[in-house]
């Protein structure tokens, strides 16, 4: 993975999981199942022409699909953690919580890159 390609990755990661995200969003998808898989479906659609030009079709199709999968699960218990420090006050464990959540996802998006890169 070349430094272009992480960072590439990074942005649009921060675009998809902070800038597209409505705060609306942001507090019901730890509640409502619904709301998490519009949150993840934007997320990855995202993703989709960075995937459609570095991958061909199929490998593309394995990206978006194995970290739209990652993301969900990922979220799913990050964001019912979050609400229940943040209603508790416990701060500094909300906050670990996210640095938790942000790094699972780079490593999701990192991995399949370089699993997909390598892959004929």
């Amino acid at each position: 993975m070349t430094l272009t390609v992480a960072l590439l990755l990074v942005w649009i990661h921060f675009l998809a999981d902070f800038i597209f995200q409505a705060d609306k969003v942001a507090l019901a998808k730890g509640k409502d199942n619904k709301v998490l898989v519009l949150h993840v479906t934007i997320y990855i659609a995202t993703f989709i022409p960075f995937a459609l030009w570095y991958f061909t079709p199929h490998q593309a199709s394995m990206f978006l699909g194995v970290n739209w999968l990652a993301h969900f699960v990922t979220d799913y218990i990050s964001s019912r953690l979050t609400t229940k420090l943040y209603q508790a006050g416990e701060r500094h464990w909300f906050f670990v919580v996210i640095g938790a959540d942000q790094a699972l996802h780079f490593t999701a998006l990192f991995l399949t890159f370089a699993w997909l890169a390598s892959t004929p």
